[in-house]
């Protein structure tokens, strides 16, 4: 004996909402009167894909603001930060720049003072040049320490300032031109926080939208009679869920 239509109808309703496949796509239950009867019809289709949390993470580690345009959230905090590393960036510059001529000046002047080349010299060549007068000065001062290792022989590491003051003029620039230095390194720091607080900002974001995508549900029910045709009525149930 075959079940009244109504019962099916609840039947198929009911196993419709248990398939396990509920959990990944977006359901449509139709079910009506049609023309080559009442059967129902099931259309599936993708629900809004996840964000994954770690790609969201690596973006804004790279860049920051590549994340948050990943989950959805550059106009709200993604473009801050990216702002915010373009400034880091351009004063890690100026930083640098400053440095360079500061430098570049002083061995300048002790070329034109000292009478000293000092191209392919380290930086210690230059701390003892700041330091003492002349070279035979230096040479003096490591013989009474035991430090001959530590003299200068060859020709072209002689010097002879000028004036006092032009040692201490070029010792000066040298040490500002070191805390120039030494400062952008803290821009450097301010880059890698950037990167961390965008970092986390992506993945809060992409959580953020995975846990509201999983939350939406969407239910409607239309009643569509169709009236003058005899035990044509019907109703029309649409269902559609994501999870």
């Amino acid at each position: 004996m075959p079940l009244p239509e109504t019962t099916t109808r609840a039947a198929l309703l009911i196993l419709l909402c248990s398939v396990p496949v509920l959990a990944q796509n977006r359901l449509e239950f139709d079910s009506g009167t049609r023309p080559d009867g009442p059967l129902p019809a099931l259309q599936v289709s993708p629900s809004p894909r996840s964000k994954s949390v770690m790609l969201a993470i690596l973006g804004s580690l790279v860049l920051p603001g590549l994340g948050e345009y990943y989950a959805g959230s550059f106009e709200t905090t993604g473009k801050y930060a990216l702002t915010a590393e373009g400034a880091i960036w351009v004063t890690y510059s100026a930083f640098r720049f400053h440095g360079d001529w500061v430098r570049g000046d002083a061995r300048s002047f002790a070329t034109d003072r000292a009478g000293v080349s000092l191209s392919g010299k380290d930086a210690q060549f230059e701390v003892d040049l700041g330091n003492f007068l002349t070279t035979d000065e230096y040479n003096e001062a490591k013989l009474r320490n035991r430090e001959t290792h530590l003299m200068y022989t060859d020709p072209s590491d002689r010097w002879e300032w000028s004036s006092e003051a032009d040692r201490q003029r070029f010792k000066d620039e040298r040490i500002r031109s070191d805390r120039i230095y030494e400062t952008s390194k803290f821009v450097i720091a301010a880059a890698v926080v950037n990167r961390i607080v965008s970092a986390f900002s992506a993945g809060k974001a992409a959580s953020a939208y995975n846990r509201a995508a999983r939350a939406r549900f969407s239910f409607n029910m239309e009643y569509v009679p169709e009236v003058g045709l005899p035990r044509s009525e019907g109703a029309i149930l649409r269902l559609g869920v994501t999870f």
